[in-house]
């Protein structure tokens, strides 16, 4: 339980490390403290505190302070990082980046300067598809960074730097680096998800070397692509979850004439089992494709437009 969380913490501080990212997320270490009173070995997980503001908290904020439509503006550093974090996320297999675990730096208001993730606890699982579901059918982590149908990278940008680190990293400095901290099928399963990106990173490099960023080329074009690829993973959702009703109104049309709060206990276990069937059907074509559309830095200027 516990102490398995607290690693997978210090397994994302220490691969965000190898990566030259160590500033992207809270550093963490595994630490013993005795205590005399007790004369025990108090075993920890020491996480510096990260500055800023939560992001869950602060969109909130700047939504009621602006009208509606009026998206915050993003420096350079601050696209990059979003898309770094997303890029570590997905080698580290992280299952549960929201706005409630990564903090934002905020000047003048309006304007992100930089990020940080916090509490990486859901990482490091043996899922090698970032959009597989869980078996309870609720939907993880959906965001990618490549589409491992067709092997391609599904983000608009990379940073150049950490795509050349990426491409050098061997699967041996990960299995010791990680060795301890997680299973050694955990770590198998992040050596693959680090050769699927590489191959991504490879072939696109490959054909269009200008999708990978220097420092100074991140702007408010690039921006701009990021935000549009965010509106047209929710157009695909909303079409996606449009489906699934056509279907479960096929399928039960006397539920859907009940309004969803009339409904027993046991015709919503129903009509959601039966979205949970449909779902599984149609995941691969449908689910994959808003995967590979959304990515971090569009759907966080997207919420901020309210």
């Amino acid at each position: 339980g516990k102490v398995n969380m607290t690693k997978r913490n210090v397994a994302t501080s220490r691969f965000a490390a190898l990566l030259g990212l160590d500033y992207l997320v809270a550093k963490s270490e595994s630490v013993e403290v005795y205590d005399e009173a007790t004369n025990q070995i108090i075993r920890g997980n020491l996480m510096e505190k990260a500055d800023g503001i939560e992001a869950k908290k602060f969109l909130p904020e700047f939504k009621k302070n602006h009208s509606v439509g009026t998206s915050m503006f993003a420096t350079a550093k601050a696209q990059k990082d979003l898309v770094n974090l997303q890029v570590l996320d997905v080698l580290c297999g992280q299952m549960d980046r929201h706005d409630g675990n990564f903090m934002i730096q905020v000047e003048g208001g309006d304007t992100i300067t930089g990020i940080k993730g916090i509490d990486n606890d859901a990482s490091f699982g043996n899922n090698v598809d970032v959009v597989l579901m869980d078996r309870n059918g609720k939907e993880r982590h959906d965001r990618r960074v490549y589409d491992i149908e067709n092997g391609k990278m599904a983000l608009p940008y990379m940073d150049k730097n950490l795509a050349e680190r990426i491409l050098v990293l061997e699967p041996d400095v990960i299995r010791f680096a990680l060795k301890g901290l997680i299973s050694d099928r955990e770590i198998e399963s992040a050596i693959i998800r680090l050769n699927m990106m590489k191959k991504a990173i490879a072939t696109t490099k490959n054909k269009q070397p200008e999708r990978f960023l220097e420092e100074d080329q991140w702007n408010e074009e690039t921006a701009q692509t990021m935000i549009k690829q965010e509106w047209k993973a929710r157009s695909l959702m909303r079409g996606y979850q449009d489906t699934i009703f056509a279907m479960q109104k096929k399928i039960h049309p006397e539920i859907s004439k009940i309004k969803p709060e009339n409904r027993t206990e046991e015709q919503r276990k129903i009509w959601n089992n039966t979205a949970l069937k449909i779902q599984r059907e149609l995941k691969h074509n449908m689910y994959s494709e808003y995967a590979s559309n959304s990515n971090y830095f569009g759907r966080f200027m997207v919420s901020s437009m309210g």
